[in-house]
C-alpha cells in the first residue's frame, strides 16, 4: 500500500500477473511475488488517512480471489472515494466474474475500471503483451464490463512498437468499444521490463506526436467521452492539443529540467519521467516563450 501526496491511496493485492508486457514499469516475472492475505489488505485499506482517490494495483488484481470482497469493503468503508481498479481486463471475459464485482460496488458511479490496450488487433496487442489470446479477452472483458454499466477508462501505453498505430487504435474504439467514459494515451516510464527491453519498446516522444495528434484529431471528430494525456509536456504538442496534457500517473521521479524555468507552460506540465531523461536526454522539451 502506498499514500501518495495528492490524496491518493493504492493497495496491490497482489504482484502475480496472467501478461508480460513489454512495457511493465515492473520487472517480469516479478522475483519475489508476493499476495497479501485478506487480513493484511484489510489493515492495509484501514491504514488509509487521505482517500479521495482509491487505486487497486498489481500484478493483476483479478487474479486475487478475495478481491470482490475488497472492493465491497473499500465501497462501503469510504462511500465518497473514487475507487479505480486497474487491470487488463482478462479477467472480465467471463461473464460470471464481471457480476461478482458488479454486485461488490456499492456506487457504480465511484467506481471506474481502468484497462490497457496496446494496438487495434491482436497482432500488435500480444506482441506487447507477450500473451496469445490477450487481445480477445481483453477486448470481450471491456465489452462485458460496459454491459454491466461499469465505467471503463482505457489506456494506451505508446511504445515504439505501437506509435504508428495510434489512429488505427482510435478508429477501433469509436467503431468498437466507443461507450468507454475515457481515453487517455501515456508516455512510457522507462523501468522494469520496459528498461529491459527498452531497445524494442522505447521511442522518443516527439517522434509518437504526429501519429498521436492524428489519433487524437480522430477522436474529437468521432467520440464524445473525455481524451487524456498522460506524461506528455506540452512544448512538444500543436497548441490545438495541449489542452489534452494535465494528467500523470504518479507524481514521484519526474523532472522539470533547470532550461524550462522560464517556460509559460511549466504550471501545466506533467514533467518528464527521470528514466526517460537517463535514455533520451532532455534536447527535445524547449521552454515556451511567447
Amino acid at each position: 500500500m502506498a499514500n501518495t501526496a495528492n490524496g491518493d491511496c493504492v493497495i496491490t493485492p497482489t504482484t502475480f500477473c496472467n501478461n508480460n508486457c513489454l512495457c511493465c514499469i515492473h520487472v517480469r516475472p516479478c522475483p519475489k511475488n508476493k499476495t497479501l492475505t485478506w487480513k493484511e489488505a484489510i489493515k492495509n485499506v484501514d491504514s488509509f488517512s487521505n482517500y479521495k482517490h482509491i487505486g487497486i494495483s498489481g500484478g493483476e488484481p483479478t487474479l486475487w480471489k478475495k478481491l470482490p470482497n475488497l472492493i465491497k469493503y473499500i465501497s462501503e468503508k469510504y462511500t465518497d472515494s473514487d475507487i479505480l481498479l486497474l487491470s487488463n481486463a482478462r479477467m472480465f471475459y467471463y461473464w460470471e466474474y464481471v457480476e461478482r464485482i458488479s454486485e461488490s460496488v456499492r456506487n457504480k458511479d465511484n467506481f471506474r475500471v481502468g484497462c490497457a490496450i496496446y494496438g487495434p488487433d491482436s497482432q500488435i496487442h500480444d506482441r506487447i503483451t507477450c500473451s496469445d489470446g490477450s487481445f480477445s479477452q481483453t477486448i470481450g472483458g471491456i465489452k462485458n464490463l460496459l454491459k454491466n454499466k461499469i465505467r471503463v477508462e482505457l489506456r494506451i501505453i505508446v511504445n515504439k512498437i505501437n506509435y504508428k498505430n495510434l489512429p488505427e487504435i482510435a478508429n477501433f474504439i469509436v467503431r468498437k468499444i466507443p461507450e468507454v467514459f475515457r481515453i487517455v494515451f501515456i508516455g512510457m516510464r522507462i523501468t522494469g521490463n520496459a528498461y529491459k527491453n527498452r531497445d524494442s519498446i522505447a521511442v522518443r516522444l516527439t517522434e509518437t506526436v504526429p501519429k498521436l495528434q492524428e489519433a487524437l484529431h480522430i477522436l474529437e471528430k468521432s467520440y464524445r467521452g473525455e481524451i487524456s494525456l498522460y506524461h506528455y509536456p506540452p512544448c512538444i504538442l500543436d497548441s490545438n492539443y495541449r489542452k489534452y496534457n494535465f494528467g500523470v500517473t504518479r507524481y514521484r521521479n519526474l523532472i522539470l529540467p533547470d532550461k524550462c524555468g522560464k517556460c509559460e507552460l511549466k504550471e501545466n506540465c506533467p514533467k518528464i519521467w527521470e528514466s526517460y531523461i537517463k535514455n533520451f536526454g532532455i534536447e527535445e522539451f524547449n521552454p515556451v516563450i511567447h
